[in-house]
């Protein structure tokens, strides 16, 4: 980051029939967020990859980052997020069939990503400094 700033981050969706594009943007409040789940959540398009799914495992993630948000906030809280294998939901975010969960953590600067594993549970398998990543 230049001069002490955190960059901004933001979730780009954009589909080619119709020409469309949205942006949300990382509020800059400590703490702040942004999740994704595979699915359009601001373009009112069509999903086809089981939007039920995916819309229900997007409820369950903002309501456990409001529910029991920590002291720490931001990217400790979306690794517990990313974590929940509660039984007795419909739709856990992390289940067996998980192929994959990623954090990018743009306090500290770094992407993790878990294979087959439960983040907050198991170490990632990958962690990358962003700003030399593509040097």
């Amino acid at each position: 980051s230049e001069g002490g700033r955190l960059p901004r981050a933001c979730n780009v969706e954009v589909h080619g029939v119709g020409n469309t594009s949205a942006i949300q943007w990382l509020n800059t409040a400590p703490g702040s967020t942004l999740l994704h789940f595979n699915v359009y959540s601001s373009l009112a398009v069509g999903n086809s990859n089981n939007p039920r799914n995916s819309a229900a495992r997007q409820a369950r993630a903002a309501a456990l980052l409001v529910a029991a948000p920590s002291n720490s906030g931001g990217a400790a809280d979306i690794l517990s997020v990313l974590g929940d294998a509660h039984p007795r939901t419909a739709f856990p975010i992390f289940k067996a069939a998980t192929m994959a969960s990623w954090l990018l953590d743009v306090e500290r600067g770094t992407v993790c990503v878990w294979a087959r594993s439960r983040p907050g549970f198991d170490p990632p398998l990958y962690t990358w400094q962003i700003d030399g990543f593509f040097r």
